[in-house]
């Protein structure tokens, strides 16, 4: 028997939700955006395939994560980096309004 890499499309694609009331209005609290974390991207793409999945998402809320930091940046400025590529990201969710924008940030400051 061969294993499943976790992590995998096959693997994230074994569990399919029920959809119990598609007309129902969601808003996802928690979700998170990163690139090449666990081999792959998480960006807007990879949410609106989620979000997109037969429920009726509309907004959604980013929990930092440290995914896109300022390296470069003094330590205690640092995840400034992170709402700021997060904030351009959710500026381009609004373009498709047949899909979940992300309405809001829960980021981290020192």
């Amino acid at each position: 028997m061969s294993q499943v890499e976790p992590g995998s499309d096959y693997w994230l694609e074994q569990v399919n939700e029920e959809i119990i009331d598609a007309d129902r209005e969601i808003i996802d609290p928690h979700h998170h955006l990163w690139r090449n974390r666990f081999g792959r991207d998480y960006l807007l793409p990879e949410l609106w395939k989620d979000t997109g999945s037969g429920h009726n998402v509309v907004k959604t809320l980013f929990m930092e994560c440290r995914a896109f930091y300022d390296k470069e940046a003094p330590v205690h400025l640092a995840p400034l980096g992170e709402t700021k590529a997060i904030a351009e990201i959710a500026e381009d969710s609004k373009t498709d309004p047949s899909q979940a924008t992300i309405a809001g940030i829960v980021g981290h400051a020192d």
